[in-house]
């Protein structure tokens, strides 16, 4: 049921006795993680009083609708997303299409309403694909419960791989844990250290939901590399890297900042009976040490299928036409 090019394969231990931990012969699936760059953060200019995408329905409609060919063309059998545009325009067009004709169920978790200026329009979706998983579990993690005057989120599912019928019980279902997560921009020292405790919520979290044994995935947008706070909070907790277990070093650039910079912000940490077998960054034909542009809004209304299309990877202009789409590149494990 699994896709056989997926990229992380669940290994079995004969250690792990429990029915949570996964058991029998080893399976594979796929995950893609992208930041997809909500329309009400997406402005013509540097400053925040500039017109925003949000503001042209037929501009944020082409763009999105360009990253929802890419998600068809790849497939993955989990997607997750941030910067998830909680706008009803946008909810029916990914319902459309990831879940009406690609089969997928959606998982939502907007930010929470404790901010000042007003609840933000955006928070982060998982799909998983109905003929490859069933949802056990859903936690919504919302930090301020614990203890973070923040509206950031974190969801999780527990997941059990669908098989065959006979097999479909409690007792033999595969189960996996993943973590959809947007951390803060580090603007400042004081956001450094929210990242920080932010992490140490979504660790509680797991702790609190994800029973023990299950193999766990943190996955998301978070807003720094592999080798800093966050990073150190994830290996003393057991994670490891994926793309560094894989290439033998830490991932080079996944995103373009607001102020220029280009640095690998978007990961996925494993934990348990689990290994990866490929880590890559799309488009294909650019490496994670390529640099990446800034989107202008309205650019991607001028991409055809083949700009962004699977098969059109291994253009060599292809990767500043993805940029377009957004600030971040797709993650794919």
């Amino acid at each position: 049921l699994m896709r056989t090019e997926a990229a992380l394969s669940a290994v079995s231990s004969s250690s792990c006795s429990s029915s949570s931990c996964f058991s029998s012969s080893p399976s594979s699936f796929s995950l893609l993680s992208w930041n997809v760059l909500a329309p009400i953060y997406f402005r013509k200019g540097p400053s925040r009083s500039s017109p925003s995408e949000a503001q042209f329905p037929e501009l944020f409609y082409k763009r999105h609708g360009q990253i929802l060919e890419v998600l068809g063309s790849v497939d993955p059998g989990i997607i997750c997303l941030q910067e998830h545009w909680f706008a009803q325009q946008i909810l029916d067009l990914y319902e459309d299409k990831l879940c009406r004709q690609l089969g997928h169920a959606a998982h939502l978790l907007q930010r929470s309403d404790i901010c000042w200026a007003g609840r933000s329009q955006d928070g982060v979706a998982t799909f998983t694909r109905d003929r490859s998983w069933e949802v056990v579990d859903e936690h919504k993690v919302e930090f301020y419960h614990y203890g973070l005057p923040q509206d950031r989120v974190a969801l999780v599912l527990i997941l059990a791989e669908r098989g065959d019928e006979k097999e479909n019980n409690t007792e033999s279902q595969r189960r996996l844990a993943v973590l959809c997560t947007h951390l803060t921009y580090p603007h400042s020292r004081h956001d450094m250290v929210a990242r920080s405790k932010q992490m140490s919520a979504c660790l509680a979290a797991i702790e609190r939901f994800v029973p023990a044994g299950v193999p766990t995935i943190i996955v998301g947008d978070l807003n720094g590399p592999s080798t800093d706070e966050v990073a150190r909070h994830l290996r003393h907790a057991g994670y490891r890297n994926a793309w560094e277990e894989l290439h033998g070093r830490p991932c080079g650039v996944t995103h373009v900042d607001h102020r220029g910079n280009n640095f690998a912000s978007d990961h996925i940490w494993i934990r348990g009976n689990i290994r990866p077998v490929e880590a890559r960054l799309l488009p294909d034909s650019a490496s994670d040490e390529c640099q990446m542009v800034r989107p202008t809004v309205g650019a991607a209304a001028h991409l055809g299928p083949r700009d962004v299309a699977s098969k059109a990877w291994g253009m060599g202009h292809c990767l500043d036409n993805w940029c377009q789409l957004s600030d971040h590149r797709p993650v794919l494990a």
